[in-house]
């Protein structure tokens, strides 16, 4: 569990994950929109879109990302701008928007207005898409992804159907001893 005092906190350790996560690739992106403000922090105060409150501050954290508020088509172009995400996450009351950015976007992940719990359960598969990596992890998609199972067919008596992949050689040979004349 993460215990803090303040959004803005909460705020910093997000970045800081995603951060510490992409960097090590030397690729993240947070999009954030214009008008916001999420805290006095370093990091909160550069993804706060507004100039007035990076005055004295600059140089500000690179990997930041600004679209306008209430623009939807821009936050979804935004993110689908660069590599795939890790993890998605998307706050909001209305389902058919939610919906829609789940359904315009692909990313490793996603939680609905909650941040990282996908990657903490474990009965739900969690991996990477693209860059951001591949393959699944957790519970059985795990399993499946680090198994090789060996596939092992057994003939049987009868009813395997398996004589429709083979050529009727009795009845061909046949034909070729009577041509033959033999």
């Amino acid at each position: 569990a993460f215990f803090c005092n303040s959004g803005a906190e909460a705020n910093e350790a997000a970045i800081k994950l995603a951060r510490v996560h992409g960097s090590a690739a030397g690729r993240f992106k947070i999009v954030t929109a214009e008008g916001g403000f999420h805290g006095r922090t370093y990091a909160a105060l550069t993804a706060t879109a507004q100039p007035k409150y990076h005055a004295g501050f600059e140089p500000m954290v690179p990997g930041f990302e600004y679209v306008p508020y209430d623009d939807l088509d821009a936050a979804v172009a935004g993110i689908n701008a660069g590599e795939r995400p890790l993890g998605l996450y998307v706050f909001g009351d209305d389902a058919a928007v939610t919906d829609r950015v789940l359904a315009a976007t692909t990313s490793g992940g996603a939680s609905v207005n909650t941040c990282a719990i996908q990657s903490a359960l474990p009965s739900m598969g969690f991996g990477g898409s693209g860059m951001s990596g591949m393959g699944r992890h957790h519970g059985i998609e795990g399993f499946r992804e680090f198994s090789n199972p060996r596939g092992v067919f057994v003939r049987g008596d009868q009813g395997d159907h398996i004589d429709a992949f083979y050529v009727p050689y009795a009845k061909a040979a046949a034909l070729v001893d009577a041509a033959l004349g033999g």
